[in-house]
């Protein structure tokens, strides 16, 4: 499996260079990128972009403290960008997963297109392949978008609560993948899509609605202690999830949501 011999000094500044980034702040092992780069958002000025890469992550963390287990073959980071309005802020994860989908798109070969499960996972065919989780800092001017991708990753090796619902390229393509290269993809359409986003672009909200894994499907929509079921039409001109049920369209704009047929 490929490990921390990706991440040489050369293939840092290579990177850091071609994507114009501000600074890479690199480790071995972590506990979480998003926790380090929040760290240091909070101590210090950020110049932006920069990035927060680890070769393996140990206590990584997904949206709702779900958590996200990683070995040293997959690609674990947090990217830091210039703060959003607060009213764009909540469209930021279906922004960046369009960005991180295109780029996966890319590697795909004869594979089918990954999906988009709303608001900040990618699915590849029934199961997961990646995640994304923004978060900020009250009062500073930075956003953390963490990302966390199963690319070489044997999934019959994962744990019992991640093994049949998780997948990884490896397991889909039968083939080990460059982490660089990939990093360098994925990082380079984030932040183009960031880019189109800021100009008030819109064409991320059709690539999304095309690649929607919920739309069309019976889900179910918790929150709280609250759920509730309907059909998935997709989503609106805000980001929001918009279900279908027998009392009418409700929009979703918080929740945890299962796809159910």
């Amino acid at each position: 499996m490929l490990n921390s011999e990706n991440w040489t000094p050369d293939a840092l500044r290579g990177l850091q260079r071609y994507l114009g980034l501000k600074e890479i702040d690199y480790y071995p092992q972590i506990d979480s990128t998003n926790s380090t780069a929040l760290t240091r958002i909070r101590g210090e000025s950020i110049d932006t972009p920069m990035l927060v890469l680890a070769n393996e992550q140990v206590a990584g963390r997904g949206r709702s403290d779900n958590q996200w287990w990683s070995t040293t073959g997959a690609l674990t980071f947090s990217l830091v960008i210039s703060l959003h309005p607060p009213e764009r802020v909540q469209m930021l994860p279906l922004v960046m997963g369009v960005g991180v989908a295109r780029a996966l798109n890319e590697f795909r070969g004869r594979h089918s297109e990954v999906h988009l499960k709303w608001p900040n996972d990618l699915f590849w065919g029934e199961r997961k392949l990646a995640g994304l989780l923004v978060e900020s800092v009250s009062g500073k001017d930075a956003l953390v978008v963490g990302c966390g991708i199963n690319v070489n990753q044997r999934m019959e090796e994962a744990p019992e609560d991640f093994r049949h619902h998780s997948i990884s390229m490896y397991d889909r393509c039968g083939e080990m993948f460059q982490l660089p290269k990939v990093l360098e993809r994925v990082l380079w359409h984030m932040l183009r899509v960031d880019d189109e986003f800021r100009r008030g672009e819109t064409g991320w909200q059709s690539e999304f609605r095309k690649a929607c894994w919920l739309t069309g499907h019976i889900v179910q929509v918790k929150q709280g202690e609250q759920a509730w079921v309907g059909r998935c039409v997709g989503i609106d001109d805000h980001g929001q999830l918009t279900v279908e049920t027998e009392q009418g369209v409700t929009v979703v704009s918080s929740g945890t949501i299962r796809r159910m047929g």
